[in-house]
């Protein structure tokens, strides 16, 4: 028995024919209209050494008119981007109603694919052709200190009479981290966002504030900056987890996405004090600060008590799945006289791996990313220390810049410049006030270091000590409370805005007209 295939051909060859047992169908009438066209644009196709963070763009338009008779209009509808990686195939695609789409957390060193589809009002759609690009297998360009702007300071809220010493931004500034979901019914202005802080140092409580437009102000008076405003109002995040600090405490906060199946972000800190014994230091709390329900404390792997509990700030995710088994929270400290090591210290660690929260008591596993030399368990052998080293410096915060294609890890603080001493301003004594360790100098510093660097670091290519500085830059004419060339304290805690590539620094304010505020810079990219 045989088929006699007969087809119907359609002006246009748009009907859909049916053969079976010799006749033919036709399903569909003619359509009015072909389908849409599209095009890709951005990022060319084979493009290379693109940076983890890419904006997809494409043009589209409605497909042409095919009779005279047809009525209506025809309009595109919107757009469906599927994407892979290369080797794999295409997954459910993610609905776009523009036509640009913007993706992060790409990985280093990867292929990638990607197609649009444009739906068109009358169901019809076309598919584009198909891109490729590869990212970068590190980042390329370093951040140099000329890539930095200043862009001004704004007050932190003044302190209430009648309220308590404990509930004051002076003398404050020890922790500071970003949240970029915080303040969502403030003006756009180009500054989102809120900005988690420690107030008054004895004590160290939290408090949200709003992030004001930045004001430069060139004769450097308090009266020309603007005053945040208050989110959430000072509260005690740790509780009772921590009571053998007394002594000059120390503490870093950082905001995390929600981990494992959290429903919210949560804040982890750390907790250390000048002279102290081993004790647990990590936590996590609520971003809800009337109802923290602290959780800890934690202790750290590879970390002594003096050089993993000052600052805390994020690692982009892409790099930690590259290099440290996705751990991508950042802790160390540092701390004067080289107990906590000859430089700062650098350590990446992720809490939820080990439990949601991990219970009490446990140890944080950690990837050692930067540490030097200290005389924690005595004089060491063989001596190991950054460049320019002095006992009397004080790195007081750190973050992890990325803008573009520029990259690199910034520790904030002060540096002591020429002859050091154990002492006074004075000269070298035990039995005086204000010992402590001095210098002929002092100078607010950001100190830059590669994470190509501390790559090789975590991959067992360079050991701790190796990485070196490339640059610093001088903060000092920015800052408002330099008075003498042996000012300590230039610089308090630091956090960075990722997305907008804003920096911010706190400057602790002493009373007697002194208030604290925050110094703004914004990472430039060309």
């Amino acid at each position: 028995m045989g088929f006699r295939r007969v087809g119907i051909l359609c002006l246009f060859a748009i009907s859909y024919v049916v053969f079976a047992s010799c006749r033919s169908q036709i399903i569909n009438p003619p359509l009015a209209f072909s389908a849409p066209n599209i095009a890709l644009c951005s990022p060319e196709n084979e493009s290379v050494n693109l940076p983890t963070e890419i904006t997809f763009s494409w043009n589209a338009t409605p497909g042409t008119l095919f009779t005279q008779s047809a009525k209506g209009a025809i309009s595109i509808t919107g757009f469906e981007l599927y994407f892979a990686r290369i080797g794999e195939t295409f997954g459910s695609p993610s609905y776009i109603s523009e036509t640009s789409a913007h993706l992060t957390g790409l990985s280093l060193s990867q292929s990638y694919q990607w197609q649009v589809a444009a739906l068109q009002s009358d169901g019809q759609q076309s598919r584009s052709e198909t891109y490729r690009f590869t990212t970068i297998a590190s980042s390329a360009q370093r951040v140099e200190p000329e890539d930095l702007a200043y862009l001004g300071a704004f007050l932190t809220p003044e302190w209430v009479p009648g309220n308590p010493d404990a509930q004051s931004w002076e003398w404050g500034g020890m922790a500071m981290a970003f949240n970029p979901d915080g303040d969502p019914g403030s003006r756009s202005d180009g500054f989102p966002g809120s900005l988690f802080g420690a107030g008054h140092d004895v004590w160290n409580l939290i408090s949200e504030i709003g992030i004001p437009a930045p004001v430069r102000s060139e004769g450097k008076v308090l009266a020309d900056l603007p005053t945040a405003r208050v989110l959430q109002p000072f509260a005690d995040i740790k509780g009772d987890l921590f009571p053998w600090i007394e002594e000059m405490p120390r503490v870093g906060i950082e905001l995390i996405p929600p981990p494992n199946e959290q429903e919210t972000g949560k804040l982890i800190a750390c907790w250390g004090a000048h002279l102290r014994e081993e004790h647990p230091t990590h936590m996590a709390c609520e971003s809800e600060l009337d109802a923290p329900d602290p959780q800890g404390p934690w202790l750290v792997t590879g970390l002594n008590p003096y050089n993993g509990n000052d600052y805390l700030f994020a690692i982009p995710e892409d790099w930690a799945e590259a290099h440290t088994q996705g751990f991508a929270l950042a802790t160390g400290r540092y701390r004067d006289g080289g107990w906590s090591g000859f430089g700062p210290t650098l350590a990446a660690v992720d809490p939820w791996r080990e439990g949601n929260p991990p219970p009490a008591g446990t140890t944080l596993p950690s990837v050692i990313l930067l540490k030097y030399s200290d005389y924690y368990n005595g004089e060491p052998d063989p001596w190991h220390e950054m460049n320019g080293y002095a006992h009397s410096d004080e790195w007081s915060g750190g973050v992890w810049v990325r803008a573009g294609l520029k990259e690199a890890v910034i520790f904030v603080g002060t540096k002591g410049i020429g002859n050091t001493w154990y002492g006074n301003p004075e000269g070298p004594c035990l039995d005086c006030e204000n010992r402590g360790w001095w210098s002929d100098t002092f100078e607010g510093w950001f100190l830059f270091y590669d994470p190509n660097d501390l790559a090789k670091v975590a991959e067992g290519v360079l050991q701790p000590w190796e990485p070196q500085p490339y640059a610093h830059l001088n903060i000092d004419e920015y800052l408002y409370y330099v008075s003498s060339a042996q000012e300590k304290q230039h610089a308090g805690a630091c956090c960075y805005d990722n997305k907008n590539r804003l920096l911010y620094l706190f400057e602790g304010g002493r009373g007697e007209g002194e208030r604290t505020l925050i110094h703004v810079w914004r990472i430039q990219t060309e």
